[in-house]
């Protein structure tokens, strides 16, 4: 049986919450993702760190989408940014960072909570997220 905690389950919620970093896949396995620094400027960089406590490997890669919550819901953000499409692999029970500069060119990003999505998958696709604030 595959249980899940994810972005979904708090896609509408009227307040941010940061179960979202965690996917449970069976019994004591799960992936989960978390944002180094929590608090941001703009023009700064942000680490993600994705984390497999699976015994399968599982595949990523540099695509993300980004989230704004605006006091009632997530907001899907249009973002001008273009991805390279390189797969990576993460091994089971391993750990994964991904850099990413949020820059002001990008978008025009606004004090608050954000939440950012990623895809990682083996035999099936899970969205994991984690979430930030700009002050």
């Amino acid at each position: 049986m595959v249980g899940i905690v994810g972005c979904e389950k708090n896609k509408d919620s009227n307040t941010p919450t940061n179960e979202c970093g965690k996917i449970d896949i069976n019994k004591n396995e799960f992936i989960s993702m978390k944002v180094q620094p929590e608090k941001v400027s703009v023009n700064s960089q942000i680490k993600l760190i994705i984390e497999n406590h699976t015994k399968e490997d599982m595949i990523y890669d540099n695509v993300f989408s980004l989230e704004y919550f605006n006091g009632s819901s997530w907001e899907t953000m249009k973002l001008d940014i273009n991805f390279e499409d390189i797969g990576y692999i993460l091994k089971s029970e391993k750990t994964a960072e991904q850099q990413i500069y949020l820059s002001a060119e990008d978008y025009d990003y606004k004090a608050g909570k954000y939440r950012i999505n990623k895809n990682i998958s083996n035999d099936k696709n899970y969205n994991l997220c984690a979430e930030f604030e700009f002050e």
